[in-house]
């Protein structure tokens, strides 16, 4: 081969690999903080927080209201519940009719394809 054409050829694909290099660099600086680190490393520090519950009467008395302001709010709260399961029962009822076989919805993990390999034969 042509020593030029292969310098050519080397100075070419060390271009395109720099420029690759430097728009990977930028998506990388240009994502939030919060967005590094990795998912089994996250759930294993949630792991480790202790579950938190808090009983009814504790949440709608969280600010110290008196009996008669959290049992407003609570009722409160009921009528939304009502009011959003009434307005909700359509799409309710048609997301029951889809077949757990098709929807991932209906499912309880994320299932990934898996990658095609080729074969030697």
């Amino acid at each position: 081969m042509n020593p030029i054409l292969a310098g050519l050829v080397g100075a070419s694909a060390g271009a395109w690999a720099l420029t690759k290099g430097r728009q990977r660099l930028a998506l990388s600086r240009a994502k939030h903080p919060s967005l590094g680190g990795h998912v089994r490393m996250a759930k294993r520090v949630a792991g480790q927080m202790p579950a938190f519950t808090q009983s009814a009467d504790a949440w709608f008395q969280a600010d110290g209201a008196p009996a008669d302001v959290a049992l407003r709010r609570q009722a409160g709260f009921e009528r939304l519940d009502a009011l959003f399961a009434a307005r909700t029962t359509g799409r309710a009822g048609a997301a029951g009719t889809v077949s757990a076989e098709r929807s991932p919805l209906a499912t309880s993990a994320v299932t990934v394809p898996t990658r095609p390999c080729r074969s030697s034969a």
